[in-house]
């Protein structure tokens, strides 16, 4: 690198580290002028808040929400600080005695580009990677910087199709789990279609299992039974709950297939107590798959009627085998009523497994979340029809790449008006303010009047990429 290259490089990058901090302040310091109140309101249900926690909460928002500041000031961090730079070395008639040297101004103007595209890989790189890793944070409230606030869950598509809405949900807080009040979980097949739904009074999250752990209620009001947590299913007459798991599938069959296979044949059926590791083949619809621990059977024989299901599962799966709930449980006894033979369980719970966490669930429940998701994460979303505005997404995905082809576009178009030599330096910076300021006016206007995502994220560079090219070429050296 010459000299000159690491003198403008210098300039540059000082000119950036002081316009990052002059912008970010004030992005900061206007954003809590307005808001301050939020942060120091007190609630029904929590302590008076303290001077420390308010200037706690103060710096984690903001702490946070810097990273979407400076993606979204990047640009205009780049534009000022190759004008503030260029501009100085115009008033000190530094350009003039390039020139004189020989140099051209487009040689000057090259590190200031080549440096402008480096710190726009930086606005990518917070975009793609640190905003998406922080997006939880990012999108919670002023008054909730903790994320502790309940809030109603609207209805969400997970990855397997199916919708979860919920009356309230609680995230985790002074030792209480994340739970969800009236949960309902609408079933679908990979065509959409309804196969059926979970409802239970509410829903704890089991962190360890990664899935909704649908809970009955301890005792109901007077007059009416507790409700349970049941899974209904298309075409199912007796529908499974976390008591009973309806299914003709008993202990003699269950002895019968396990029997035949490698690791236990050769044991007599009528003197057999017990069957460690069961697994039992997925049975045809409604999709029933038994796992346990240990079979015991407390009376042997060829045909025993009674059995004990220890540690079991009970998989229901659709005709995909996408699974559609487990029933856990301690124990299972098996009840052999020809009218409604079944598996009664003690200690039942019903998991239902998605990607829908916590954490999620306070993303999608937010504005704007879109904005904090990665590329590759809009992408997956749009593949799998999780987007309640398809439109949307798809201009934000055409954004990310368009906006740092917009920012070399603004600086190139703003420069010229720094670099001349037939204006003084406000007027030239007037200028170059109205050009900037015009290209990001049309950006908003092309994202917001209704085109088709691609055009709206192409047309800026359409239409003013030709500009900046005859302006860069205008440049008198």
């Amino acid at each position: 690198m010459k000299t000159l290259d690491r003198y403008v490089v210098r300039n540059f990058l000082f000119s950036v580290v002081l316009w990052l901090a002059v912008l970010m302040s004030i992005r900061i310091v206007a954003d809590l002028f307005v808001n301050m109140d939020e942060f120091t309101k007190s609630r029904r249900d929590a302590p008076p808040r303290t001077f420390g926690v308010v200037v706690r909460d103060i710096g984690t928002y903001y702490g946070f929400q810097s990273l979407a500041y400076f993606r979204d000031l990047g640009g205009v961090i780049i534009v000022a600080s190759a004008c503030f730079a260029l501009a100085r070395m115009n008033h000190t008639n530094e350009l003039t005695a390039v020139l004189a040297s020989g140099v051209s101004l487009h040689r000057v103007l090259l590190p200031v580009v080549l440096c402008a595209v480096g710190l726009n890989l930086l606005v990518v790189l917070d975009s793609e990677l640190l905003i998406p890793r922080f997006k939880y944070r990012l999108v919670r409230s002023r008054d909730d910087v903790a994320g502790t606030d309940a809030f109603q869950v609207r209805t969400l598509t997970d990855a397997k199709g199916s919708n979860l809405s919920a009356r309230r949900f609680h995230p985790a807080r002074a030792g209480r789990p994340d739970l969800l009040e009236q949960p309902l979980v609408v079933l679908r097949d990979r065509r959409y279609a309804y196969i059926g739904h979970i409802a239970a009074p509410q829903a704890v999250y089991d962190r360890r299992a990664h899935a909704w752990r649908f809970c009955s209620e301890a005792a109901g009001r007077p007059g009416r039974p507790p409700r349970q947590a049941v899974l209904h299913l298309v075409g199912v007459e007796v529908q499974p709950t976390v008591e009973f798991i309806p299914t003709a599938l008993g202990p003699a069959e269950i002895l019968r297939r396990q029997l035949a296979r490698p690791e236990n044949r050769g044991k007599d059926p009528a003197s057999v107590t017990g069957i460690r590791r069961v697994h039992e083949p997925l049975r045809p619809a409604p999709g029933l798959r038994i796992v346990a621990a240990r079979l015991v059977l407390p009376h042997p024989g060829p045909d025993p009627r009674q059995g004990i299901l220890q540690d079991a599962r009970f998989e229901y799966r659709d005709q995909d085998r996408t699974l559609l709930g487990t029933f856990a449980c301690r124990e299972a006894r098996f009840r052999d009523d020809p009218r409604r033979p079944g598996w009664e369980l003690e200690g039942g719970v019903l998991l239902y497994h998605t990607d829908l966490d916590p954490s999620v669930l306070a993303l999608r429940q937010a504005r704007g979340w879109l904005r904090y998701m990665s590329t590759a994460e809009i992408t997956r979303l749009l593949r799998l029809r999780r987007v309640p505005d398809r439109e949307q997404a798809l201009l934000a995905r055409h954004s990310r790449f368009a906006d740092l082809i917009d920012n070399l576009i603004m600086l190139i178009v703003a420069v010229p008006f720094i670099l001349s030599r037939e204006r003084n330096i406000k007027s030239s910076a007037l200028l170059a303010v109205l050009m900037a300021g015009g290209l990001y006016v049309f950006i908003y206007l092309a994202r917001y009047v209704g085109l088709p995502p691609l055009p709206a994220a192409a047309l800026p560079i359409l239409v003013f990429g030709p500009v900046a090219a005859v302006m860069l070429y205008e440049i008198k050296t």
